[in-house]
């Protein structure tokens, strides 16, 4: 396969860890003074120690997917993380990035599969219809074990209020957190309007999210992913303040102060009765996440690798 614009050169890469350490320290950096690249681009948090040619790291996925448990995994890692010091730039996932074409910190903004979108697709009542969900629902997805419970406290004002109309549900990857969202419903008597919907098939996701009435998170950290998908469809959503949700949701979102799970509550139970309210929030969602839904992230991530570029072409005074 071939794309307009773009020439592809194939170089022996290897196999095993030995292979991957000499490929990326010796042989990619080579490879790309022999072909006279003006930027060396590495997906994933490493870099050369010694490079002729400029490199950018990309900080989309952590430093501990290289660590390895065998020692000579250990080496590779610790060299990658360590030329990150000399690379010419970072790029990570965020917000709010600085404009400077001169800053080595880059970020770019978080990305939504282009499936995450408001429109119902005709094959959505299906897709739903296999998961048994109810007809009203709230959503929660990418939540932490330490979430759970905080987000069930939330859910008792909902609960009775209106209990017997609307669930949530939790959609859980791990049989601990479908254990755990089970027995705390349980405990506090929420049983019947909390559900844990297990191992969503990638393809049917994006359905789910869009027959919710809104979408509920208690953290940050392991919800990020999720609330970007939210946003994307265009829901409702109700969470925790923080400084990256604010700055990522802003109006788009109900947010309410951290470990207060009965304002939680208040504030989704207020997004379920008022739809003046509802509507506000999926409209305001509806125009900040679409950029997620666009070639936005990649546009970014484009432009900061032509602007570092260009920043190392400048003859130094």
């Amino acid at each position: 396969m071939s794309y307009p614009g773009v020439a592809v050169g194939l170089v022996p890469a290897g196999y095993g860890e030995w292979a991957r350490l000499w490929f990326e320290q010796r042989r990619f950096p080579r490879q790309a003074a022999s072909r006279k690249a003006d930027l060396l681009y590495y997906p994933y948090p490493a870099a050369p120690t010694a490079s002729p040619t400029p490199v950018a790291a990309w900080h989309g996925c952590g430093e501990a997917r290289l660590l390895q448990r065998r020692p000579l995994g250990r080496l590779r890692a610790t060299l990658g993380i360590a030329g990150l010091s000399g690379a010419a730039a970072e790029i990570f996932i965020g917000l709010g990035g600085s404009s400077d074409g001169a800053a080595r910190r880059r970020t770019v903004p978080p990305m939504a599969p282009r499936a995450f979108d408001p429109a119902e697709q005709k094959e959505d009542y299906e897709r739903r219809a296999r998961y048994d969900l109810p007809s009203s629902y709230v959503l929660a997805d990418g939540a932490g074990l330490e979430e759970i419970e905080f987000l069930l406290a939330g859910w008792t004002w909902v609960d009775s209020a209106m209990g017997d109309s609307i669930s949530l549900v939790v959609l859980s990857r791990s049989w601990p957190t479908t254990s755990l969202v089970r027995s705390r419903a349980m405990a506090l008597d929420l049983d019947l309007s909390v559900r844990a919907v297990e191992r969503v098939k990638s393809e049917d996701l994006p359905a789910v999210y869009r027959g919710a009435e809104a979408f509920l998170f208690g953290g940050w950290g392991h919800g990020r992913e999720a609330v970007c998908r939210a946003l994307a469809c265009g829901l409702a959503i109700v969470g925790i303040e923080s400084p990256e949700a604010a700055i990522l949701l802003g109006p788009a979102a109900y947010l309410v102060p951290a470990l207060d799970a009965r304002r939680l509550g208040a504030a989704c139970l207020t997004v379920l009765v008022e739809p003046d309210v509802r509507e506000r929030l999926r409209s305001r969602a509806r125009e900040q996440g679409a950029p997620l839904r666009a070639d936005g992230p990649l546009r970014a991530l484009l432009g900061h690798l032509e602007s570092i570029v260009e920043r190392q072409a400048k003859p130094r005074l």
